[in-house]
């Protein structure tokens, strides 16, 4: 059985040093993922996926993509849909709601840090590209 360096080689020995796209092109298709995002602040955290980007205001209607991230203890959050015209309204980000409970809704204050990013819908990672 073939160790992941020798893998690896072997998906990158038909390219040149002057290839490196094509180098990371070949590696992404063959499957390789980079590590999962760590988020360290709350401030960080109200970037992921703001309120805003949740609620299309101009067309009025709601992105149903929430976004998914693991505390420092191991619980699963996603963002908060509720409430978004409110929240956009008066500044405020949209709020965590922790996976398995009825209702607890948090922001990002009261996160323990660092978060994993588990889940970021596509529309938003094609926004930041």
């Amino acid at each position: 059985m073939m160790s992941d360096r020798d893998i690896l080689a072997e998906l990158i020995a038909d390219y040149t040093a002057s290839e490196k796209r094509d180098v990371a092109d070949a590696v992404i298709a063959a499957g390789w993922r980079p590590p999962a995002r760590k988020i360290e602040t709350p401030a960080e955290l109200d970037e992921l996926q703001p309120a805003e980007a949740l609620l299309d205001s101009s067309k009025g209607e709601r992105n149903d993509l929430a976004a998914v991230i693991r505390d420092a203890r191991g619980n699963v959050f996603t963002r908060d849909m509720h409430n978004l015209e409110e929240e956009v309204a008066h500044g405020r980000p949209a709020g965590w709601w922790e996976t398995g409970t009825s209702r607890d809704d948090r922001d990002s204050t009261t996160m323990t840090f660092p978060v994993t990013v588990l889940l970021v819908p596509a529309a938003e990672v094609d926004r930041d590209a």
